[in-house]
């Protein structure tokens, strides 16, 4: 009797919120592959019979690739749990002529469909807390490399949920544009000692905000990257490296363990972050 009672609780309990999951239609075939995009990274997929394949697109995180494993298989669903902590559900159905090969899943600001219980990290958080800190008032500069014409500029570290949020600036002070290759977060030896070898670690981002391939000439741009809380060992820093593609204009940043301490606490208060 006592289980009885304790479904009913949990089924009762759960109504409400198993109301708000959207039941997508998704048809597949087997000589094509309908590709499904979702707002962020895809972290789980359940396929509910094996007449379907699916897999992430190479080198991509937010795209599913799906097809028929046979033909004119009975009706199954496809679940997909996305970066955000939303779940998606599909109903999956056989068609040799598939209407659409792409379907584009929109994020739903208003949370209308099922919100799962969300991991430390969550894509969805970052991204909001990443335009807050691009947003801030300029105070100053943790640390700065002014050579060939340009400036890279780490403004200010922030902290909220163990994410670190680094905001940093670049202006091209020059009329060559500056093609980025990349920027990379490296943390090794402040001095390296003849005749012993030094061990690089990469932080590789969670996020990066306002990204850019290229700085016109006489142009400037602020964007945020956000990676996982860290310390940074004795003996050790971390550097901010900038490569210029096909060319020789590169800088670079030392931030010590002492700068990263001082990060700015964001604090949520009704929904809106604001710095201590």
């Amino acid at each position: 009797m006592w289980r009885i009672i304790l479904i009913l609780i949990i089924l009762t309990s759960t109504h409400g919120i198993a109301q708000q999951v959207e039941n997508k239609s998704l048809t597949i075939a087997y000589n094509k592959t309908t590709s499904v995009i979702f707002p962020f990274s895809i972290t789980s997929v359940d396929r509910g019979s094996k007449d379907v394949l699916a897999q992430k697109a190479r080198g991509v995180e937010n795209v599913l690739q799906v097809k028929a494993a046979r033909k004119d298989f009975a009706e199954t669903n496809l679940t997909v749990i996305t970066a955000d902590g939303v779940l998606h559900q599909f109903a999956v159905s056989y068609s040799e002529a598939p209407t659409n090969q792409t379907m584009t899943i929109v994020s739903n600001s208003s949370d209308e469909r099922l919100i799962l219980v969300k991991d430390v990290i969550n894509e969805r958080d970052i991204q909001s807390d990443a335009r807050v800190v691009l947003n801030q008032k300029v105070r100053g500069k943790v640390e700065q490399d002014n050579r060939h014409q340009l400036v890279l500029s780490l403004q200010d570290i922030f902290i909220h949920d163990n994410i670190l949020y680094y905001r940093i600036f670049i202006r091209n002070k020059s009329a060559v544009n500056f093609d980025v290759k990349s920027l990379k977060f490296i943390i090794r030896d402040r001095k390296k000692v003849k005749r012993t070898s030094s061990q690089e670690i990469e932080v590789v981002p969670l996020y990066g905000g306002n990204r850019f391939e290229s700085i016109n000439g006489y142009a400037s741009r602020t964007m945020v990257y956000a990676a996982k809380k860290f310390t940074i060992p004795d003996g050790k820093a971390l550097h901010i490296n900038l490569f210029e593609e096909n060319g020789g204009r590169n800088l670079s940043l030392r931030i010590d363990n002492k700068d990263i301490l001082k990060a700015k606490q964001l604090t949520v208060t009704k929904h809106l972050l604001t710095i201590k």
